[in-house]
């Protein structure tokens, strides 16, 4: 989406006429905004599958600015979110180039609204499962 060129981030051509300036994004709420209007446009440079616990890696990507998406979204809606690679960590003082991302994730409202028991308890072991990351990497982050 944006390329890191001289400490700047620039558009690549096909957002260049969507009126955006990576550069002048400060908060979060803002990047929460422009990954959900960047997403409908559906540009590609390619897919990733997740693993059959929901993760999905990339590799060998360069430094910039990356839109990550779900294209095809069942009962569950997931936030777009913006990655800025590397990312600094102000309280490393260090550019990190692992990083993790977990976008949010909700249940549709026509997926709740069905009564279903299966769709509760998806909705259940999701949050019991999240529940488990955020434990997981505040472990994690301790070391």
């Amino acid at each position: 989406m944006a390329s890191l060129v001289d400490g700047a981030y620039e558009m690549e051509k096909r957002y260049e006429d969507k009126g955006v300036d990576l550069n002048e994004v400060r908060y979060a709420r803002e990047q929460e905004e422009l990954a959900r209007t960047l997403s409908k446009y559906h540009y590609s440079d390619g897919l990733c599958r997740t693993d059959c616990d929901g993760k999905a890696t990339l590799t060998n990507l360069r430094a910039g600015v990356y839109l990550i998406y779900v294209e095809d979204e069942s009962e569950y809606e997931v936030q777009p979110v913006l990655v800025q690679l590397p990312k600094w960590e102000e309280d490393k003082g260090a550019m990190n180039w692992n990083v993790r991302v977990c976008p949010k994730q909700t249940i549709r409202e026509e997926a709740a609204k069905t009564g279903d028991s299966q769709q509760a308890g998806a909705w259940a072991m999701l949050c019991l499962g999240g529940a488990g990351i955020l434990i997981l990497l505040l472990a994690v982050k301790k070391d």
